[in-house]
């Protein structure tokens, strides 16, 4: 071997190291910009849980273990369209009290959502923001009871789906974080109290 062909040799093997080199480098920049991707992903996902949801999810399940209820019990079954929200009102001496169970009504977990909005799906904010119109429309006193009948029928519509959205989204979220979550929830977007029939 001459030295022309070490020469070659040596410029060959700089361009091969260099050419590997950058193709690791472009590699390993994609597999971190996916590491931190995934890493972001589920830190966001945690603080949706953290935040707004499991509290929501908590509120939820009151509502549901009322229906859930009132149907072992008292054989009373509260189709879910007519009645997606039970709110429990307590009075004592014709005065309304507010504690841990009768704090939270449909108003209050919009505002909820809109408040902690950097925590809620585009499509929860969304349907907070029109429940709360609706809401406030429906309260109004109507000349029409056409009007009122149909800000009721939108009220109960909308309520129903962000109660949907809050089953299904929260589970998702704890599926996302590798916590235990519900399948039969995340796909019916109903709270499953089945469980309550095995204890």
């Amino acid at each position: 071997m001459n030295l022309s062909d070490s020469i070659g040799l040596a410029i060959m093997t700089i361009i091969l190291t260099f050419i590997t080199n950058i193709v690791f480098k472009l590699i390993q920049n994609s597999t971190d910009f996916l590491v931190d991707k995934k890493k972001f992903r589920r830190e966001h996902n945690f603080a949706q849980l953290k935040n707004l949801y499991l509290d929501l999810y908590g509120v939820v399940s009151q509502s549901e273990y009322l229906r859930y209820y009132s149907k072992r019990y008292r054989n009373i079954g509260y189709e879910f369209r007519a009645y997606p929200f039970f709110e429990i009102i307590e009075r004592v001496n014709g005065e309304e009290i507010k504690n841990g169970i009768t704090e939270f009504n449909k108003q209050q977990i919009c505002e909820t959502i809109i408040k902690k909005s950097q925590y809620a799906s585009q499509e929860l904010l969304k349907l907070a923001v029109a429940y709360r119109y609706v809401n406030h429309n429906y309260l109004k006193d109507h000349s029409k009871k056409e009007d009122k009948d149909s800000f009721q029928q939108e009220e109960l519509r909308l309520i129903a789906a962000i109660i949907n959205k809050i089953v299904e989204e929260c589970n998702i979220l704890l599926k996302n974080c590798h916590m235990d979550s519900n399948l039969k929830e995340i796909k019916t977007k109903k709270i499953d109290y089945d469980f309550l029939d095995e204890i």
